[in-house]
């Protein structure tokens, strides 16, 4: 790949093999439930999470509804959390995991690591959205998370999407990117050509540089 050759035309012009997930628009996959339902399914796939994330959930079993918000979800600082009435599933699984993550760090901590935040956050629920055979809906985060899974891709690992995100979102807030970066080193030191190492390196910088629009 020639110096000059920016991440963005470089990456336009590759011949992708990475596994697609279907990924279902907001709309199509919503539905109205009431609170107590959310709660029960909450609670369900409370354990799960907890699993893949290594860390206890600070949801506090509370859910509040609205309505034609901005964001279909959000898990608020009292770790209760805010949903439209119409959330799909995936919306209230992003918002727990964030329940087993951020809540151990505080605010601060999400003001300056937002995108490692939600990027590996989103990650994880795709993945688990999948697991668990529910609809993953679309996200302004998605081309973020494409990111993540092509570095895994051209990382050429055994791994599977769903072990690197949970590996990833089991790292402290601040330190995933620095643990993406020890892939690569890990990488090297097995043998890797310098042409996948820069390969990676600028898959890495494009992860680290995102913000969603």
């Amino acid at each position: 790949m020639p110096a000059e050759t920016t991440y963005k035309e470089w990456r336009a012009g590759i011949n992708k093999n990475i596994p697609t997930i279907k990924i279902t628009n907001y709309k199509k996959a919503a539905k109205r439930r009431s609170e107590a339902k959310f709660i029960k399914l909450g609670n369900e796939l409370k354990p799960l999470i907890e699993q893949y994330t290594g860390r206890q959930s600070k949801w506090n079993g509370r859910i509040e509804l609205t309505n034609g918000g901005a964001q279909s979800g959000g898990k608020l600082w009292d770790c209760s959390i805010r949903l439209n009435s119409d959330a799909p599933e995936h919306v209230l699984l992003h918002e727990l995991i964030h329940s087993c993550s951020v809540s151990h760090y505080g605010a601060k901590s999400y003001v300056a690591y937002k995108w490692e935040e939600e990027l590996a956050v989103h990650y994880l629920s795709q993945e688990l959205a999948l697991l668990k055979k529910l609809s993953v809906v679309n996200s302004g985060y998605d081309e973020g998370v494409e990111l993540i899974r092509e570095f895994r891709a051209a990382l050429g690992i055994g791994k599977l999407d769903l072990e690197f995100a949970s590996e990833l979102v089991k790292q402290p807030l601040g330190e995933r990117w620095d643990w993406l970066w020890g892939q690569i080193s890990d990488k090297m030191n097995s043998g890797a050509t310098m042409e996948l190492g820069q390969e990676l390196i600028m898959k890495l910088e494009a992860i680290r540089q995102w913000k969603a629009l």
